[in-house]
């Protein structure tokens, strides 16, 4: 052992000599670029024309000559008595990457036309550059010549360049081929930082040679083509053609996570990625995660193993899991990485709809998710119920710039805030939040856009001071439709904007004109029982939203039906409610408006909607309350109140639209019918005749019962047999001079009604033309008489009717863990109306 120890240093020691003789002898042998010919000066501008648009640095000639290093498979040679100057090139570029002095964090490595077969080209971490310098450790081939890596000699398991723990390295302008054998990467980049690969091409190798084999590969035959792993991050892999490549179970480009890389501009065509599309694999409680191969008849046991187990260029495989329980201790966690790509979803969902729980009893870790989506695209989560979850934790949570998400099918249930002994459910503070589906848009560049929530059953759930869907911040184009949402101690649906906990990755808050959850719909949807227990609670919440329809929904048994408002500083804006049926409520069937500081809710539209039987608490309260508002189209609707009160205006509000609305009460009295006008007018109307004649809105509305009308068709009879000037004045008057589209986003046609109440004419004073101007109009000051049904009201006879009424709301707040949170539409409002009217 002496003897080879010794004999080990001996040569150590003569390699050293001979190094250090070339470092010494090198520097003498040329020291400007005005020492070679004028064709190698040529060269050297190449080269540093090259450099400069590789490194966006600018780079000359003289500034290259002494850190770079030549290498030539046919005029080269291997000798430590060379420099690996441009006159006395190197042959091999291994002996170049081994003989340049390690301490030069920037050099270039110019290698001219040839065929070079090595083992491997390593880069460690003595070898690269530095991540402060300007300019990078360069291996590059010489423009226009051929430079073809030849990967015969690759190891079992190697790859023909290798780059671990190296920082600032280039690598350009080859051709690598001819690789062989499974386990192989032309290029592998791990624990490595600012690595750049541009420009080189990968073609033509396999992970067998065995064309009939090469067909039906295991999990484990795989060749790579790039392949970027471990810690590695900022790397960048942009205008490579990759083709003709038998990668098996291996991927063209694969970046495997936590690794962090930019791909871009690549050419990646003609490989074999087309024979495993669509790929079925599989999970049962009968598999095993160490022999199990994923399929029908190998199951593996657990969903992270097939996470993790399944190429990720695979982008629209699907994992089929078998009925049973599965606990999971951490998320089914999906990012840039795992996913799909355009058109093609990766899926997640139950075999055949067998039964599959998701169990998340075994998950700890506060904020965590069962589900969660960071900046990734195409995934489908289809058939799965997910329960068991308590603490402020999410079911499935998405962030960043997440796209075409979709969530299929699903139930989620047995969720509940409480994690802690001696906490009541019924008794949250505002930090208490727990997320069954939570969209959050976060990112202040790239919204979250194109998901689909669709079918999904929420139930049993005590989210705290959170909702049971909730999509907030820089969030567009959303679909939310047919879920059925019931049992849920607080908001079904809300669509958010404007809080300032959403943040980017940074911390930083992102940008008040992308705060707003927009360009969305939801539709079709079920909400009931959604009753928060320490705040009023509606089936379907618009906060801060911009531009979302929502139609055809029903949110009966709630708090509040529907409710569009606006609790943050900014603003809700462009809403349309359409075709919702709202009934037996406890309080309204819609609210619309705020009475926040700072905050506005403009421009909202409801039309051809039923609210019904709402209120059901009793007390001063009917079936719409109008707060802060500016625009407000409210026409077409049907009102039947439980009592006679029919609207409320709490605050002031501008520019609203009112009419063509049918109604009925109580009493089945138009003439008992009571509008409280208080924050708008400072009094209550009693009878529907007053409020139209005084308020001058509601002029062609009807007081009928619902029951023996189809008053929706009767409207649609009345829209068709209205002229063009009939429908060029009411989109003025009824638009605050804007022509709205009334057919809609789904092409339906929604009709105007053009008849009402008789005789039902404004004694305001003042009418708006259809081009907005303002005319005075006469009145001669003539009492009309009212009809009760089947019953007259003689002339002259007064009536006179007064009340005043006080109700107080609780304004509740809550936030997320020190941070604020979405605070509930039960708002303070103190006042006292008295309504003295006379009637004829």
């Amino acid at each position: 052992m002496k003897t080879i120890i010794s004999l080990f240093s001996i040569a150590t020691y003569l390699r050293a000599s001979l190094l250090i003789f070339a470092m010494l002898y090198a520097p003498f042998a040329l020291a400007l670029v005005s020492d070679v010919n004028e064709q190698q000066q040529a060269d050297y501008e190449v080269i540093a024309n090259t450099l400069s648009e590789l490194n966006g640095s600018i780079h000359t000639a003289e500034g290259i000559f002494a850190n770079t290093y030549w290498v030539d498979a046919e005029n080269g040679v291997n000798d430590y008595d060379r420099s690996g100057q441009i006159d006395q090139p190197w042959q091999s570029i291994t002996w170049a990457m081994n003989n340049i002095p390690f301490a030069k964090d920037t050099a270039n490595v110019v290698v001219r036309a040839g065929v070079y077969s090595p083992s491997v080209l390593y880069i460690g971490e003595e070898r690269g550059g530095s991540l402060e310098a300007d300019s990078p450790f360069n291996l590059l081939a010489f423009p226009g010549d051929e430079v073809k890596l030849d990967g015969t000699n690759v190891a079992d398991n190697g790859a023909l360049i290798s780059i671990s723990g190296a920082n600032h390295v280039s690598l350009s302008g080859f051709e690598i081929s001819n690789i062989t054998g499974s386990g192989k990467s032309a290029i592998y980049i791990t624990g490595s930082e600012k690595i750049t690969i541009t420009n080189n091409e990968i073609h033509h190798s396999q992970w067998t040679s065995d064309a009939q084999a090469a067909t039906s590969p295991s999990l484990s035959d795989r060749l790579n083509g790039i392949a970027v792993v471990g810690d590695s991050q900022d790397i960048t892999i942009n205008n490579n053609e990759i083709h003709d490549l038998i990668t098996g179970y291996g991927e063209p480009i694969l970046v495997l996570a936590p690794a962090v890389a930019t791909v871009a501009d690549n050419s990646v065509h003609d490989n074999d990625a087309d024979i495993f599309e669509n790929q079925q694999y599989y999970v049962s409680q009968d598999g095993n995660d160490s022999t199990g191969i994923g399929t029908a008849d190998q199951p593996w046991k657990t969903i992270h193993k097939a996470l993790f187990s399944i190429p990720f260029a695979e982008d629209n495989a699907t994992i089929n899991i078998r009925e049973g329980r599965y606990q999971i201790d951490t998320a089914m966690y999906f990012d840039a990485s795992r996913g799909g790509s355009e058109g093609k979803y990766f899926t997640v969902q139950a075999y055949n709809g067998e039964e599959v729980i998701v169990d998340g009893g075994l998950l700890k870790t506060p904020f965590s998710a069962m589900v969660s989506f960071s900046s990734t695209a195409y995934v489908r989560i289809k058939g799965l119920t997910f329960t068991n979850l308590s603490g402020p934790k999410s079911g499935i949570y998405m962030e960043g710039n997440s796209h075409h998400i979709e969530l299929i099918d699903n139930k989620l249930h047995g969720m509940t805030w409480v994690d802690e002994a001696g906490e009541d459910p019924l008794a949250p503070a505002p930090s208490d939040n727990l997320n069954p589906i939570a969209v959050i848009g976060n990112n202040p560049e790239e919204p979250i856009h194109s998901v689909v929530i669709r079918g999904n059953e929420l139930f049993d759930i005590i989210p705290g001071y959170s909702e049971a869907i909730k999509i907030v911040g820089n969030v567009t184009d959303f679909l939310v439709e047919e879920n059925h949402i019931h049992d849920v101690a607080n908001i079904g649906i809300v669509a958010a904007g404007n809080y300032q906990w959403v943040k980017d990755s940074n911390g930083v808050l992102i940008p008040a004109e992308v705060n707003h959850a927009r360009d969305g719909i939801i539709r079709n949807n079920t909400v009931s029982n959604a009753i928060s227990p320490v705040a009023n609670s509606a089936g379907i919440y618009l906060d801060g939203a911009h531009n979302v329809l929502v139609e055809g929904n029903i949110s009966h048994h709630n708090s509040v039906g529907f409710s569009v408002g606006c609790e943050q500083p900014g603003t809700t804006d462009g809403n349309i409610l359409r075709g919702n049926i709202a009934y037996e409520n406890v309080d309204a069937g819609l609210v619309v408006g705020t009475i926040h500081a700072g905050a506005t809710v403009t421009d909202t539209t409801v039309e051809l909607n039923e609210f019904k039987y709402n209120y059901t608490k009793g007390g001063w309260g009917g079936e719409l309350t109008i707060q802060q508002v500016d625009g407000l189209f409210v026409h077409n609707n049907i009102f039947v109140s439980n009592s006679d009160l029919k609207l409320i205006a709490t605050q002031p509000a501008s520019n609203l639209s009112i009419d063509n609305n049918l109604y009925f009460g109580q009493s089945a009295d138009p003439d008992a019918a009571v509008f409280d006008w208080g924050g708008i007018a400072g009094k209550s109307y009693v009878g529907l005749s007053e409020f139209q004649t005084k308020s001058c809105y509601d002029l062609n509305s009807l007081y009928q019962d619902a029951a023996t009308i189809n008053y929706f068709e009767e409207l649609a009879n009345r829209s068709a047999n209205m002229t063009d000037g009939d429908l060029e004045a009411h989109n003025y008057r009824t638009h605050r001079g804007h022509k709205r589209d009334h057919h809609g986003r789904n092409g339906r046609n929604h009709p105007h009604g053009h008849g009402g109440a008789e005789n039902a004419v404004c004694e305001s004073g003042q009418l708006v033309t259809p081009e907005g101007d303002e005319i005075e109009e006469t009145h001669k000051g003539k009492k009309r008489g009212h009809k009760k049904k089947g019953k007259g009201r003689q002339p002259g006879h007064e009536h006179t009717h007064s009340h005043e009424h006080v109700h107080h709301l609780k304004h509740k707040g809550h936030k997320h863990k020190g941070e604020p949170r979405f605070i509930r539409h039960s708002h303070p409002h103190t006042h006292t109306h008295k309504h003295k009217g006379a009637h004829e």
